[in-house]
């Protein structure tokens, strides 16, 4: 999904800080697909989807902290494109092979994550061991072995012969894995059996890329193609030709306009990486963050407390003015200390500040901020939430480096292909092949739905330690 930095001792803190955030990002996008369902306060699921029944109604406004973990993960995109392109950029060739090598692989990969990763299939093959039962057995075995599969086709080996041998052992198990699917447990194959979230990620990576391509020397013009698209998405939601779009079955599995909507959030991600990189600058300086003298720990507290701020007022739909008010104040006094103690830090905090209150203004005019359909206030505001993030991570990732929660999340960050498929289908089917899902079952009692919620928390963190292994050992997904 994102190329990154391999997580090693020579890791610059803005690797660090951007894969920290990735990481706890897919860490919420998984561990929100899991907890209890129907059962738990409605802000522990998508606003839009509300319990008992998690019908999507989109006149519902607001957001939660479940709608914050998708955006994060595409500003994160946004910001590693610079960053991971630069200098591939001297080579124009190099560059569009790569990209489009990328983007195939990604669309691919969208398919793969639904069609191996966990078809709801009835097996042939039902087993009992110690009072569990396991439905399907034969099915787990099958996921399993799609994972080893996806694991030769996607894992970062050096070019030989024997690297171009493993790959075809893998594309010629996944082939085999769906031709057994389908023709031995009557998976239906279609166009639309994919990923959607992975899909729309490999198209923004795709539009994203190349606007930051032809605009790597003219950040400026990048703004030209932001007002552009911004353009044509209120034309689109006007008009309602997204909605009719959406209806054309025959263009809906290929294109939508959230690919478009998006970029008004991944745009301004590319201008961080290019700021983060020290590509651009303010009146002259760099603004590497690598680069910036420390800012006061004021300075951190404040991007906490207001992160913390938005959270509530954004799902408890807390007055505009209030939420605009104290975001105002609180956003000035860090561009002030940013001012005066750290400028290299300053264009970032008056991004972060621009989209915010822009975001927050919108809202009362578009009936609320809402994730479906994804409003201007929606990509506005998280895009602000996300950079102030990223600064908060960067302080953290300085201040305990070494810490458990640093190495985790910046270990699974920068695997995020690994990372996003672990769950489904590494850990649930070793613990049904094993017969542990016993364990994982016992551990959440009836009638108990928050210790279903730490149950969840649990496994999915050692999911991301199981990854973060990897990557420490160099062991890297790569689309």
């Amino acid at each position: 999904m994102d190329a990154s930095t391999p997580v090693t001792g020579n890791t610059t803190s803005r690797w660090l800080a951007l894969d920290v955030l990735r990481g706890l990002s897919i860490f919420g996008m998984v561990f929100s697909a899991i907890i209890p369902h129907k059962v738990l306060p409605a802000w522990m699921y998508h606003v839009q989807n509300p319990p008992p029944d998690h019908v999507l109604n989109m006149t519902i406004p607001g957001i939660s902290w479940v709608d914050w973990v998708f955006p994060i993960f595409i500003f994160c995109m946004g910001v590693a494109i610079p960053l991971a392109g630069g200098k591939k950029a001297e080579n124009r060739g190099q560059f569009f092979s790569h990209l489009f090598t990328r983007f195939l692989l990604l669309w691919a990969f969208s398919y793969l994550v639904t069609l191996l990763g966990s078809p709801k299939l009835s097996g042939k093959l039902d087993l009992s061991l110690f009072g569990v039962q396991v439905q399907g057995y034969d099915v787990q075995a099958f996921i399993l072995l799609g994972f080893f599969a996806m694991f030769a086709c996607y894992c970062r080996l050096k070019p030989s012969l024997k690297t171009i041998w493993i790959r075809v052992a893998g594309v010629s198990v996944i082939l085999g894995l769906i031709a057994l699917f389908h023709w031995g447990y009557d998976m239906p194959l279609s166009l639309h059996r994919r990923s959607i979230i992975i899909l729309l990620l490999a198209f923004l990576y795709l539009f994203g890329s190349l606007i930051w391509y032809v605009t790597r020397n003219a950040p400026w013009g990048r703004l030209l193609f932001f007002l552009g698209i911004v353009g044509i998405s209120f034309l689109s939601k006007e008009t309602g030709f997204d909605s009719w779009l959406y209806a054309q079955t025959s263009l809906r599995w290929v294109f939508n306009m959230e690919q478009i909507y998006f970029l008004i959030l991944l745009l301004p991600a590319t201008w961080v990486g290019d700021c983060m990189s020290g590509r651009l600058g303010w009146r002259g300086r760099k603004c590497s963050m690598t680069e910036s003298p420390p800012v006061g720990h004021l300075f951190y507290i404040l991007l906490g407390l207001l992160t913390i701020f938005l959270c509530f007022g954004l799902y408890l739909r807390w007055f505009e003015w209030i939420m605009v008010v104290v975001s105002l104040v609180v956003l000035s006094l860090c561009l002030l200390i940013a001012r005066n103690s750290s400028k290299n830090l300053f264009p970032l905090m008056a991004m972060a500040a621009g989209l915010l209150i822009i975001g927050l203004l919108m809202d009362p005019y578009e009936d609320g901020i809402k994730k479906v359909p994804a409003t201007f206030s929606y990509c506005f505001t998280m895009g602000g939430i996300s950079i102030i993030l990223l600064l908060f991570f960067h302080y953290l990732c300085k201040l305990v480096p070494g810490s458990f929660f640093v190495r985790t999340f910046s270990g699974a960050g920068a695997n995020p292909l690994m990372s996003y498929v672990a769950f489904g289908s590494f850990v649930m089917p070793l613990l049904k092949l094993t017969f542990l899902i016993g364990l994982y079952q016992a551990a959440y009692p009836t009638g108990e739905p928050w210790i279903g919620v730490l149950r969840a928390f649990l496994i999915v963190l050692a999911t991301m330690y199981l990854v973060s292994v990897m990557s420490k050992k160099g062991i890297y997904w790569r689309a």
